[in-house]
C-alpha cells in the first residue's frame, strides 16, 4: 500500500485515555473519605498544571482523566455521620475481631474510595463488611478462613 493512503498521527491532537470506571453503588463517605477525595482532586489539578507547563501530553491526559473522576466522586459524595450511640457494626464504625488464636484486628467500615484493607479500612460493599454489618460485640461470624468473635464496636 502506498504511504499516500496512511494517516500520520497529528502531533498536536490531544491524547484520549479511557475513563476511570465509577461503580453504580452509592458514594457514601465518612468525613475522612470526603477529605481524601478533595485532596485527590487538588492533587490532580496540580498535576495538570505541572503537565501543562511541561507540555507533556500524556500527563495532561492522565491528569484530566483523574480530575473528571475525582470531580464526579466529589459531586456524588454523600457524607454520612456515624451514630455515636451505636452498638451495631455499620458504616462509620470501627470493630475489633478476635480469631481462634486470640489475634485481634480492627477495621473501620468506610466508602469505596477510602478503603485500604491493609490499613484497617474496609469498603462497605466488601464481602467481610457485608457479613459484619448489623452484628454486635459478642457475636460470632464465619469467614472463609476463620470464625471471628466481635469484641468491640465503636465510632471510627
Amino acid at each position: 500500500m502506498s504511504r499516500a493512503f496512511t494517516k500520520e498521527p497529528d502531533a498536536d491532537a490531544p491524547i484520549e485515555l479511557p475513563e476511570r470506571p465509577i461503580g453504580s453503588e452509592r458514594n457514601i463517605v465518612t468525613m475522612r473519605g470526603l477529605q481524601l477525595i478533595e485532596a485527590a482532586l487538588a492533587e490532580s489539578r496540580a498535576a495538570l498544571s505541572n503537565a501543562q507547563s511541561q507540555n507533556d501530553k500524556m500527563e495532561i491526559a492522565k491528569a484530566m482523566r483523574d480530575i473528571e473522576y475525582w470531580a464526579a466522586r466529589h459531586a456524588s459524595a454523600e457524607l454520612v455521620e456515624p451514630n455515636p450511640e451505636t452498638d451495631k457494626i455499620r458504616f462509620g464504625t470501627r470493630f475489633t475481631v478476635q480469631d481462634e488464636n486470640d489475634r485481634k484486628k480492627s477495621y473501620c467500615i468506610v466508602g469505596v474510595d477510602e478503603a485500604e484493607p491493609s490499613e484497617g479500612y474496609l469498603s462497605y460493599i466488601s464481602p467481610l463488611a457485608q457479613k459484619l454489618i448489623g452484628k454486635r460485640a459478642g457475636d460470632f461470624v464465619e469467614t472463609e478462613n476463620a470464625e471471628l468473635l466481635i469484641v468491640k464496636v465503636e465510632i471510627c
